[in-house]
């Protein structure tokens, strides 16, 4: 028996695959640009945070005549540990750790000598005088959830760069006193924040990085995606 050929069974021309092969390209490519915004907006987000952080402490400064985390009388004018704030700290206008708790990129100067973890109480300060609220105290470790996944904000005295100064540090770490393992940033996300908001160094200037982790280097000329950079921003 013949084979009977049917009019109405035809494949795909070579033009018709094209231009699903376009559209396809399209898409894939409208995905990654658009994941590509959405990382480039967390970053800027990041930078709306430190300047969030750099309003609150002002306004508690002026409010308060002291620092977030250093304020000796909080437990007085502010709210008592019995319900919940923060202990006082020692009013030596430096935001410092316990005795002995230095982590890693993090000179941090002094310590507190009523032995009280001012980093963790900075934050509980500032939360319970109402100037910032995004502020988590519910873990018993005190921070700033940042915007990019998995990291969070620390506020501390120490020197980076030759500059000693009260910084705001960016980790993967929740607790502000813990030697850091992991780096929330690569070299690519901080040459992002430090081309567009300072000097593109990373080891000057009001923004700096250091490396925590991983193999590749924490460095402005380093083009990598490898997570291995921890961030500061020079608070005051």
């Amino acid at each position: 028996m013949k084979n009977i050929k049917r009019s109405n069974e035809r494949g795909f021309t070579l033009i018709e695959l094209s231009i699903v092969l376009i559209l396809i390209g399209l898409i894939i490519g409208g995905v990654l640009k658009g994941q590509e915004l959405v990382n480039s907006t967390r970053l800027k987000m990041t930078v709306t945070q430190w300047d969030a952080v750099k309003a609150a402490v002002n306004t508690f400064q002026d409010k308060f005549d002291a620092i977030p985390g250093d304020y000796s009388k909080s437990e007085s004018y502010i709210e008592t540990v019995a319900n919940g704030g923060a202990a006082n700290g020692d009013g030596n206008g430096r935001i410092v750790p316990v005795a002995g708790t230095v982590a890693a990129f993090d000179t941090a100067l002094g310590d507190n000598s009523a032995g009280d973890n001012e980093h963790d109480g900075a934050w509980q300060m500032l939360f319970d005088a109402d100037v910032l609220s995004s502020i988590d105290t519910t873990d018993g470790s005190e921070h700033l959830p940042g915007k990019i996944t998995g990291s969070y904000f620390h506020m501390y005295y120490g020197t980076h760069g030759g500059h000693t100064g009260h910084w705001l540090r960016l980790q993967s770490e929740k607790a502000a006193d813990t030697t850091l393992t992991v780096s929330p940033l690569s070299p690519k996300q901080v040459a992002e924040i430090d081309r567009k908001f300072d000097d593109d160094v990373f080891t000057t200037g009001i923004i700096q990085a250091g490396k925590v982790g991983g193999t590749a280097l924490c460095a402005a000329t380093t083009i990598s995606d490898e997570k291995v950079c921890t961030m500061v921003f020079e608070l005051f």
